[in-house]
């Protein structure tokens, strides 16, 4: 059996890699004969460094433009990147495919009309080659444009989609909605099965992380504004001064409470360029330490295993952190981090962004609450029992 899962896996945001590495071991587990090919949605093949200051000038340029200009640019920019990069790996990746899972991540999401294009593309070769589509584990914008919804009709229409399953019941509500502004009601029902992220305590790291000693570890996850702002749900994100002033804050309450800081980036080149700029303009606070980035899925997930609590926007940082049995504080920007730590049952857990404030010190000094680590403890089945159901398409 020949199973393709497209995402993209091959991102600088390893966090898009963490969940192609969990879902491909779990898959493994179901059906250890299965052959199991990536094919990365931006036409990647292998981690590569970040780029340049030219993607967040993109995004910066993007996030601003209403979408009657900012559509028509992306569109060009997207549909570049699939005839130069994807296309030509889709004949070898789909040759004798059995099922293809578009799997993992926010890819229901219409950020610049990027995976709208991307995922049409896609679902249209498979089509064309009868292969059946699974939706698996996704995250679903709750606002998508016209242009965005008219190009996604292309893959939840598909008469190849043979299972719908998303990562959180707020994600749910979002794909019964627009399948509601689409017309028919989608074929398949909308299963509801946790992040496969969840189950990063079942790879098998094999790096080394370097980690300051003495005090509890603080891994504090830099993000770059521009990258909250093309995907926020229309929540304020913090201006580039007040984010530097607010990491500042945060870390220097931490340091002072006892803790040892460990800077750190999921990947993106956006975010190292913050991570760097901030080190230049704040300079080396006391008790803080920046990691080297890191080149893989493992290595992030090492990390997470070596200290005692991670603060952090993105939500494969606290998922990670979470499954591998660490604290995770995460600071709201999108509702999908919302809906993570609801379902994970610890709100208290969720902060609007980083400061100084005592109950955010003090969440990140203080273990995973009881109802929590039971909680986590029950998702985790239903991540497998999600991978079981998905494998029953094909």
């Amino acid at each position: 059996m020949k199973i393709v899962i497209a995402a993209v896996m091959f991102s600088p945001n390893l966090g898009d890699g963490l969940i192609a590495e969990c879902l491909t071991s779990l898959i493994r587990e179901e059906r250890p004969e299965a052959e199991v090919v990536w094919l990365d949605l931006a036409g990647r093949t292998e981690f590569v460094e970040p780029s340049g200051g030219l993607r967040t000038r993109v995004l910066g340029l993007l996030s601003w433009l209403p979408q009657s200009l900012s559509h028509p640019i992306s569109a060009q920019l997207v549909q570049r990147q699939i005839q130069g990069r994807l296309a030509p790996n889709i004949p070898e990746a789909l040759e004798g495919a059995d099922l293809l899972i578009i799997g993992g991540g926010q890819l229901l999401g219409d950020a610049n009309l990027n995976f709208p294009l991307k995922l049409a593309h896609v679902v249209a070769a498979a089509e064309a080659r009868n292969i059946p589509v699974a939706l698996h584990g996704v995250g679903v914008a709750a606002k998508w444009s016209d242009r965005g919804r008219s190009l996604f009709a292309k893959t939840l229409q598909s008469p190849n989609l043979k299972f719908i399953s998303v990562r959180d019941d707020a994600s749910a509500k979002s794909l019964a909605r627009h399948y509601a502004a689409l017309g028919p009601d989608p074929a398949q029902a909308i299963r509801v099965y946790p992040d496969p992220g969840l189950c990063t305590d079942r790879l098998k790291t094999s790096t080394t992380i370097g980690l300051l000693g003495g005090g509890p570890r603080i891994g504090v996850g830099i993000v770059h504004p521009a990258a909250l702002a093309t995907h926020s749900s229309g929540r304020p994100v913090l201006r580039r001064r007040d984010a530097f002033r607010a990491y500042k804050e945060m870390i220097t309450a931490l340091t002072s409470a006892g803790a040892q800081v460990q800077l750190f980036t999921n990947g993106a080149g956006e975010d190292e360029e913050f991570l760097d700029d901030f080190i230049l303009r704040v300079g080396v606070l006391p008790s803080t330490d920046t990691i080297a980035r890191f080149r893989t899925p493992l290595e992030l997930a090492d990390f997470m295993q070596n200290i005692d609590a991670v603060a952090s926007y993105r939500l494969h940082a606290c998922i990670a952190a979470n499954a591998v049995g660490t604290k995770a504080v995460g600071f709201r920007w999108d509702k999908k981090i919302d809906a993570y730590f609801q379902m994970t049952g610890q709100p208290e857990c969720l902060f609007n962004a980083p400061s100084d404030s005592p109950a955010l010190v003090d969440a990140l000094l203080s273990p995973i609450s009881p109802v929590a680590s039971k909680q986590l403890s029950r998702l985790k089945p239903k991540v497998r029992a999600g991978v079981r159901a998905l494998l029953a398409t094909g």
